[in-house]
């Protein structure tokens, strides 16, 4: 939205930016303090007008949530532009727009415990002898 939309708004509800009475939500402080964590992790990765990228991604978010504040430790950011949702069922969905193409491997939590599965599984059926313990604690 851009500031002069912004300002018909304001005035249309007739009430200013500074107007004392104006009352926000929990879930509006939970979207700001969302908003805050993004644009400072942009700011301390150098990314060029970070408060402008960050409400394009907060904006994005709201519209792939309807409306729901994710945790900020379910967004992923990789490199420059590369912003990320991991959504509750393990999927990630990129942020940006839709004409970039992410060509990363993410391994999330879920993935992790399906490799781990599927080993256990093949170890059980002897299929696999069964593996060390890998300094990560994964094997």
């Amino acid at each position: 939205m851009s500031a002069a939309e912004r300002d018909e708004r304001i005035q249309a509800d007739g009430k200013s930016r500074g107007d004392p009475r104006r009352r926000y939500t929990y879930n509006d402080l939970l979207w700001m303090r969302l908003f805050l964590y993004v644009k400072d992790h942009l700011h301390q990765g150098n990314i060029p007008n970070p408060a402008r990228r960050g409400a394009e991604i907060v904006a994005a978010i709201k519209q792939i949530t309807k409306g729901t504040c994710p945790a900020s430790s379910r967004l992923l950011f990789v490199g420059a532009q590369g912003a990320y949702l991991l959504d509750e069922h393990g999927v990630v969905i990129h942020l940006g727009d839709d004409r970039q193409l992410a060509m990363r491997t993410i391994l999330t939590d879920t993935i992790f415990a399906e490799v781990r599965g599927r080993i256990a599984v093949l170890e059980a059926s002897r299929d696999i002898r069964s593996l060390p313990k890998a300094g990560n604690g994964l094997g």
